[in-house]
């Protein structure tokens, strides 16, 4: 089935007027995924020492540990707006054969290869090796990586339940931005509770099993949501705006001119 899919959508690719443009934006998106595969190691390679000659922090890792809530916070909005969840490639496949199960069970597939998962892994070992020779314990450091690689995914999953919810992409921004205020003016130091349970998962390895039950719930979840979701004419579909009639009748005062005008008006608001 999977090969079935993905040969369908590659006669999509090829298939209308706007083939050129599709080959002109792959060439762009490779562009830089290779771009990023080539920088993401390195900076996992310098990122200890980084820390530690250029900064001066005592515990690099521990000071990771401390931010990585703030990496997911900004993982997840920037999923939202660069990683939009497939919804015109898959409501086609509503009107063929194939049943809604096999189609959201490929598509959560699919974007379990997505590169904002896999950078992930270009990153961690790297850092991990890095690490190592750091003189940090090589199996704790195996469940912590997992442990992370874990919450990669989970922020994987929840862009689809984020998709075209505002409301909830806004209290994710509003308590990140409370959270930060609160650290700025020293009321509230979030990063040490962050640090803790981050650290937790190198400390007690055992513990990043946690994550990962988490992950397979949210995946169930997911899978359930979006499949209720997928209709043709409903569900899971992009927002589309009410149209508004611009009220220009106050130039009719000049005439002839006024149709000029009226269109002119129009070109700059729409631009």
């Amino acid at each position: 089935m999977f090969y079935a899919f993905l040969k369908l959508q590659w006669k999509s690719f090829f298939r209308g007027e706007s083939v050129g443009a599709n080959v002109m934006t792959k060439i762009f998106k490779w562009f830089w995924i290779v771009y990023f595969s080539f920088i993401t190691p390195m900076l996992g390679l310098i990122t200890y020492k980084v820390l530690k000659e250029d900064f001066e922090i005592e515990d690099p890792f521990l000071f990771l540990n401390k931010n990585l809530i703030y990496v997911f916070a900004y993982w997840i909005v920037m999923r939202y707006f660069i990683q939009p969840v497939p919804v015109i490639s898959i409501k086609p496949l509503l009107l063929t054969p194939i049943s809604k199960t096999k189609i959201v069970r490929d598509t959560l597939g699919k974007s379990i290869f997505s590169f904002f998962n896999i950078v992930a892994f270009f990153y961690l070992i790297p850092l991990s090796l890095d690490l190592i020779e750091e003189g940090y314990n090589a199996n704790q450091l195996i469940g912590w990586s997992l442990a992370i690689v874990a919450f990669v995914y989970i922020t994987n999953y929840l862009n689809f339940l984020l998709n075209n919810n505002d409301k909830l992409l806004y209290t994710i921004g509003a308590t990140l931005a409370g959270i930060k205020l609160l650290e700025y003016y020293s009321i509230f130091d979030f990063t040490f509770y962050s640090g803790s349970f981050f650290y937790s998962f190198y400390a007690n390895p055992i513990y990043s099993i946690l994550p990962w039950l988490f992950l397979v719930w949210i995946y169930f979840y997911v899978f359930k949501f979006f499949k209720n979701g997928l209709y043709i004419d409903t569900g899971l579909k992009k927002k589309a705006d009410e149209a508004k009639i611009d009220d220009f009748s106050w130039l009719d005062r000049f005439g002839k001119t006024s149709i000029f005008l009226k269109n002119d008006l129009r070109l700059i608001k729409r631009s």
